[in-house]
């Protein structure tokens, strides 16, 4: 049976790709911020800071995308509360495979306290 539509693996690799594009163009961007402000804010405030704007898009793409750049670049951010409420389509099951592999990464990277030092 031959689908007209693409695959799920092919909506995956393309977001893969799209979030490798994007942190490697956000990484240029927070540098050429830095140079043209003489380094008023730090590399990680001003990509942080980009990074927030993509989380803030509409485009449910663009926000799932910006927090998987997140997760990708070490910086660890929250993400908004309905960032899966719009995702249909088409692409709507690689944006969420998406979203929670970086939800995940994300959660592995938080720094956690030991259970002796809960107490």
């Amino acid at each position: 049976m031959v689908s007209t539509s693409r695959s799920r693996k092919e909506a995956l690799l393309d977001l893969l790709q799209e979030v490798n594009c994007c942190s490697h163009g956000l990484e240029l961007e927070a540098r050429t911020a830095i140079r043209v402000n003489r380094g008023n804010s730090g590399y990680r405030d001003v990509l942080y800071g980009l990074l927030n704007e993509r989380l803030r898009s509409k485009a449910a793409r663009e926000r799932v995308v910006g927090y998987a750049c997140a997760s990708v670049l070490g910086v660890s951010m929250d993400p908004p509360f309905d960032m899966l409420r719009h995702v249909e389509g088409e692409d709507g099951f690689a944006l969420r495979v998406l979203f929670w592999t970086a939800q995940r990464r994300m959660g592995a990277s938080a720094p956690r306290a030991r259970a002796w030092e809960r107490a």
